[in-house]
């Protein structure tokens, strides 16, 4: 009896080989980064435009194609912005999603509609490179996820809008300018310098504020973390701020504003709702507590909440 062709073993190797290339390009496809070309020139020198997802401003490497996403809130690509320093205004048109943002270079400001990120494993969510500075004054937002902000050595990154379900944690020797309010329920700062200068930060019951926790991601381990309140207030509603984790260098510096543990008397009373300098890491003096002006408020009339000084921990205060 005859084989039928498309039964035969060289037709199904054929089919298999076919569903292996669909399956590696979808896959490669789900993973394109585009570099921002308004000026169709492959990004150099780059210009101001808008980010929307009808206009073919991004090169691939070949050609000029519109930005790709599935939906407003679930990205398959990531953006690079590039070419020479300078002064570029980027109006988002309608809310974009992106695996991740990479700025090369200074002078871009972000500003409209929200951008929404969902960091990899291995790629911040937000990387400016070093020595350079970028704004986001654009709405943030993500789905409740850790969300890496890379900050090269020199860099500056403002962030002058709302973050919405975005749990972040700042990474490298840069500073992070932030001047509005947000509410996360986790945050690490392993950066070089948080400046809070403006903005009501809310910290979530049951969630934790680390400084200094050493965190290793993505090829980068930020050991050093310092957070300075000028001229925000920070309310911590239910656990602890920790400066210190892990072995890292830990910084909490007060100089106008407000930072108020527990005054709200939120959730259940618990003894963790506490300034701890340091935690778990009892080797070696890396955490301080500065406090050259504003107001520093533990606790309330029926819960005085602690600033615990575990051994090696030190607190230095002047005003």
């Amino acid at each position: 009896m005859r084989q039928h062709p498309k039964n035969s073993p060289v037709a199904f190797i054929y089919r298999w080989l076919a569903m292996v290339a669909l399956g590696f390009f979808a896959t490669s496809a789900s993973a394109q980064v585009l570099t921002w070309d308004p000026s169709s020139n492959g990004g150099n020198p780059p210009a101001s435009g808008n980010w929307d997802t009808a206009t073919a401003d991004w090169y691939n490497g070949s050609a000029d194609m519109i930005w790709s996403q599935t939906s407003s809130t679930v990205p398959t690509t990531g953006a690079i912005f590039g070419g020479v320093d300078g002064t570029y205004a980027i109006n988002v048109a309608t809310q974009v999603a992106a695996t991740n943002i990479m700025i090369n270079n200074s002078g871009y400001t972000f500003s409209g509609s929200g951008i929404f990120l969902e960091n990899s494993a291995s790629t911040p969510g937000i990387n400016v490179a070093a020595g350079k500075t970028a704004t986001l004054a654009c709405p943030i937002a993500s789905g409740n996820n850790a969300n890496y902000f890379l900050v090269g050595a020199g860099s500056v990154l403002n962030i002058e809008n709302t973050m919405t379900s975005v749990q972040p944690h700042f990474l490298g020797a840069g500073t992070v300018n932030l001047s509005s309010s947000i509410s996360p329920n986790v945050v690490y700062v392993d950066c070089g310098n948080l400046n809070f200068t403006s903005g009501t930060w809310v910290q979530g019951t049951g969630g934790v504020l680390y400084l200094g926790y050493s965190t290793a991601y993505g090829g980068t381990t930020s050991t050093t973390g310092a957070l300075t309140v000028n001229g925000g207030t920070i309310n911590d509603t239910g656990n602890k701020i920790v400066v210190c984790r892990g072995g890292g260098t830990g910084t909490l510096t007060l100089s106008s504003g407000a930072i108020n543990v527990w005054t709200a008397g939120i959730g259940t009373v618990s003894p963790n709702a506490i300034i701890s300098i340091p935690n778990n890491d009892n080797n070696a003096n890396h955490a301080s507590l500065v406090v050259n002006g504003g107001v520093l408020t533990m606790g309330n009339s029926s819960y005085a909440a602690a600033i615990e000084l575990m051994p090696g921990g030190s607190a230095a205060a002047s005003q």
